[in-house]
């Protein structure tokens, strides 16, 4: 497929006769993917799908480095972010984070285990480091730590901590994409559905108030259909987040 100014071309395995219906598979793209790229939400699966970038991953891992205390012989902000820059060039040598790949997170995997991994690898000692990079690369080892299995178990509790205590920085990172609350944000959606519910009848004010909302909620200009779309996976999004936040804390308190 491709855009063709006005109209998609398709190409087809086989000739299409005129009329006939043609299906697009959705594949196994989460929401987030739908409404960027298709302006859609797919309302069988959650809406609460978050896309991280490895950037995002370093910049939270930089910060909470930077913020940690640290001994006196460790090594300076410069040496740090050379190390870090090392260490995330082995991570997409061995496919984690590579080739504009991203991570996703839900409610139903908070944490997944590639996200963990690139975190656990850039707050590991020098010696730990050593000892994974020949597992991975001498060994064949496969690249990703499995948290609940044998080797996440191994782990110590210092570099545990700086897991979470990264983590709880991410979490702080990713908020500064929005400019509202997810308290704001209920009440926005709220406000659509109701209006939506009750246009009968009041087309003229539901269009002046939408208008309002809109502005108010940062999606000034947008179809109120889309707006109530944004919002779902905008509200899905921060209380991923939120849980993330909950559990990091959790973890890095213990």
């Amino acid at each position: 497929m491709r855009d063709c100014g006005d109209h998609l071309l398709f190409h087809t395995e086989r000739p299409v006769e005129l009329g006939e219906e043609v299906m697009n598979c959705y594949g196994l793209q989460g929401n987030t993917q739908w409404l960027m790229n298709g302006g859609f939400l797919d309302r069988s699966r959650p809406c609460d799908d978050l896309l991280v970038t490895p950037a995002d991953v370093v910049s939270a891992v930089l910060d909470y480095l930077m913020n940690r205390k640290v001994d006196s012989d460790e090594e300076d902000e410069l040496g740090r972010e050379a190390t870090l820059c090392s260490r995330f060039s082995l991570m997409q040598e061995l496919g984690i984070g590579s080739g504009g790949a991203l991570f996703s997170l839900s409610m139903a995997e908070l944490l997944p285990d590639d996200l963990a991994t690139m975190i656990l690898v850039l707050c590991m000692s020098e010696k730990d480091y050593l000892t994974y990079q020949q597992q991975r690369t001498a060994g064949g080892q496969q690249a990703v730590i499995d948290l609940a299995g044998e080797e996440g178990e191994e782990l110590s509790e210092p570099l545990l901590a700086d897991l979470y205590g990264s983590l709880l920085c991410l979490v702080q990172w990713l908020r500064r994409r929005y400019e509202t609350t997810l308290e704001e944000d209920m009440r926005m959606l709220e406000e659509l559905q109701s209006e939506a519910a009750n246009s009968k009848g009041a087309k003229r004010r539901r269009i002046e108030e939408t208008a309002e909302a809109e502005e108010s909620s940062t999606l000034h200009g947008v179809r109120p259909e889309n707006a109530q779309n944004i919002l779902l996976l905008r509200i899905g999004q921060k209380r991923v987040l939120q849980a993330l936040e909950e559990q990091a804390e959790q973890c890095f308190a213990d």
